[in-house]
């Protein structure tokens, strides 16, 4: 699958060093889901390459949740083991 990021929430698992978005976006919340081993990660960073979330799998394989990120100036997906980040909108 590559990103999806024309419906919401966007579904992103393909890393990119290039921004996926550059302006401004209101971030509700992220979720790291269907990794398939504990020790997989993701990170998300802004455009201007500052981190904005790690995420770290779950012995369980239960979805891991960030919390309320808010405003961020644009997105990179730095790197993802394997999985899906979804990122939920305000």
């Amino acid at each position: 699958m590559a990103n999806q990021l024309s419906a919401r929430p966007w579904a992103l698992d393909t890393p990119s060093a290039i921004p996926l978005w550059s302006t401004p976006l209101n971030i509700g919340n992220i979720e790291f889901i269907n990794y398939t081993n504990e020790q997989d990660c993701a990170q998300i960073l802004d455009k201007n390459g500052n981190v904005v979330w790690v995420a770290n799998g779950a012995d369980d394989f239960s979805p891991v949740r960030s919390g309320p990120i808010g405003w961020i100036e644009g997105l990179i997906l730095d790197y993802i083991d394997s999985g899906v980040l979804l990122i939920y909108f305000k």
